[in-house]
């Protein structure tokens, strides 16, 4: 007898199950099957009938009175002109237009000559406009998905895929999933799993369907419904059960922190950038961090307000505790870990305010949050270290030239020495003597962060005078106070090393220049000044290796290299400074720069330059090799 006609008999053992997943695909296979050829037939005979014949409309008759007068108008003479200044070629162009007054449309005609002065518009590649660098992980980048460059003779694409490796093949000879077969597991899932009442871990363990289907074992499987249509089979009898849930829906978040993890997951976890599923800081491990508390019991305690419930822990008595501890028995364990979550944030709120946020009675937090944060005593020392006294080593500013956006990440464990067991250092931050940044994962007071910014009184231009720019970063609106770095009134301000963080570059415009596109000052721009940052694609080494090769046969390269592992490319990706031509003694330079703790590459100009002059740059020896 089938299960799933009698759902009251359940499958216990494992080769029962099997057996249940195995009838239901076939049962699914044949209905399909029989279905199908109908169901196609009828699709094809519906579109292949002849459309109805189209009404006549106000359109058509103004066509048919242009082409009437067109064909009655007679020809025009032609002008006087030098044939040694015309090309032979020349466009006529007819404009008719009916107006209100007359019915009648009006013909005008005239003939445009080309000068043979005027010149070709010089070669141009399109790529779509970015305000900052877009990531790429490889992992996107293993698979050829198309062959480049397919419609021109002149490119070896068989030399080409010599010299180049993708890990992931070619994805035109990749076997492709079978679209039948994949409606018709969703359809064997649905019954399955709402009918026979199995869970999807349990269908997978069957090893019977083509393809896993819990979310739990990385597969996308349920997502398909929201791509392609369920398919309705007249002889399903099951056609009234629920839709399948999707993946998101399945992997359910139970604790608070869960949720929190999933948030900071699709937010930026760059304090300078902040976006919703940001494009530049993919390589940033999310880290939320436990904030060290500061205030101690006697401070918490210690409150003027009035209680603020029947159940609040000012009505706690003394030596009662134990009595009350029953109180905290009965919650479930997801509560209490919600608790924990919410006093890792904010370990110095009253037990008052936690009660509301975790929803708790007052006694119950009370009674629990001592043994989830360890407070401070009157006597203990602070928690906070002075790098001076506590570091043997003097700290330096300087770039990580092996990675990208690489803060230190550990969780659990301070900044120091040690090793994980694949021999990677615990922290980044301590292997290269280097301070820790703003979006580092360790503490708020961690004796590696930077404790104070410049000191200066002037506009931070000049390296020998401001610590910033002599390390090659911008000023930090939090550290570098005496330059009003995160002054909002712009009268007050007078840093000019905000430049990038404010968003503010010089205005530039492309033109026709010395070889081909340029990039042309739009007004003067003072000697220093940043002009514009350098944006595009971050890719890895092979990357930048095949798209090197690509750029040979174009001829175009807009590889421009970022330190020793990545390079930014603007072929498909940019903004206006990929249109700087390449001059010895060009007006200005780029470098990199950090700022806020990532790697960016800045025009900045070397000598003064007057509004629309064009702008060169030294691409370097490597550029031409």
């Amino acid at each position: 007898m089938n299960t799933i006609d009698n759902p009251e008999i359940v499958p216990d053992t494992d080769e029962e199950i099997a057996e249940l997943v195995y009838r239901t695909w076939m049962q699914c296979h044949n209905e399909f099957y029989n279905w199908a050829p109908g169901a196609c037939k009828e699709i094809m005979e519906s579109i292949s009938q002849e459309p109805p014949p189209r009404l006549p409309n106000a359109t058509d008759e103004l066509l048919s009175e242009a082409k009437r007068a067109i064909s009655e108008q007679p020809p025009s003479p032609k002008p006087h002109r030098d044939p040694d200044e015309i090309e032979e070629n020349s466009l006529l162009v007819w404009n008719f237009a009916n107006g209100d007054a007359d019915p009648s449309p009006k013909l005008h005609s005239m003939e445009v000559y080309l000068h043979k002065s005027a010149k070709p518009c010089p070669k141009y590649t399109s790529c779509l406009p970015t305000l900052s660098n877009l990531w790429i992980a490889e992992k996107h980048r293993e698979v050829l998905w198309f062959p480049p460059f397919a419609n021109d003779p002149t490119f070896d694409l068989n030399g080409f895929l010599k010299e180049v490796h993708y890990p992931g093949g070619k994805a035109w000879e990749a076997e492709d999933r079978d679209p039948d077969a994949d409606m018709i597991m969703l359809e064997t899932i649905r019954r399955l799993h709402f009918s026979a009442g199995l869970s999807f871990a349990e269908i997978d363990k069957t090893r019977v369907l083509p393809h896993l289907v819990d979310p739990a074992h990385g597969s996308e499987i349920l997502d398909l419904r929201i791509r392609r249509n369920m398919f309705d089979m007249p002889s399903s009898i099951l056609s009234e059960l629920p839709q399948l849930p999707l993946v998101r829906d399945v992997i359910c978040k139970d604790t608070l922190s869960e949720r929190i993890g999933e948030m900071l997951f699709y937010q930026c976890n760059n304090l300078n950038c902040v976006r919703a599923m940001c494009g530049t800081h993919q390589l940033i491990d999310v880290v939320r961090r436990v904030t060290r508390p500061t205030k101690t019991k006697e401070e918490i305690n210690t409150t003027s307000d009035p209680p603020c419930s029947p159940h609040c822990y000012q009505h706690l008595a003394e030596g009662a505790n134990e009595e009350l501890l029953k109180l905290t028995d009965s919650l479930p364990e997801v509560a209490k870990e919600d608790l924990k979550t919410i006093i890792e944030i904010t370990p110095d709120l009253s037990s008052c305010d936690l009660a509301i946020l975790a929803d708790m009675t007052c006694q119950q937090v009370h009674l629990l949050r001592w043994d989830m944060a360890v407070h401070p005593s009157e006597d203990s020392p602070s928690h906070a270290h002075s790098a001076e006294t506590a570091l043997k080593e003097p700290l330096v500013f300087k770039s990580k030239s092996e990675g990208l956006y690489d803060p230190c990440r550990h969780k659990g464990r301070p900044c120091g020495d040690g090793r994980d067991e694949n021999g990677v250092p615990y922290c980044v931050c301590h292997s290269e003597s280097t301070h820790c940044q703003r979006q580092c994962g360790c503490d708020l007071d961690c004796e590696r962060r930077r404790k104070k910014g410049c000191s200066c009184k002037t506009d931070c231009s000049d390296a020998s005078s401001c610590v910033c720019v002599r390390e090659k970063r911008e000023c930090d609106p939090e550290l570098c106070i005496s330059c009003h770095a995160k002054s909002p009134n712009y009268r007050y301000r007078h840093c000019r090393n905000v430049s990038l963080l404010l968003g503010r570059r010089k205005p530039t415009y492309v033109a026709e220049g010395k070889y081909g596109w340029g990039l042309f000052a739009t007004q003067d721009i003072k000697e220093g000044d940043i002009i514009g940052e350098y944006v595009g694609e971050v890719i890895g080494e092979e990357e930048t290796g095949r798209r090197a090769l690509l750029a040979k046969h174009t001829r175009l390269n807009y590889l421009f290299g970022l330190g020793d592992l990545y390079s930014i490319d603007s072929a498909h990706i940019g903004n206006e400074t990929r249109f700087i031509n390449h001059a010895k003694k060009g007006n200005c330079t780029a470098d990199i720069k950090h700022v806020g703790g990532d790697r960016r590459i800045i025009f900045s100009a070397t000598k003064t330059i007057k509004a629309r002059k064009e702008l060169f740059f030294d691409y370097g020896e490597n550029y031409f090799v």
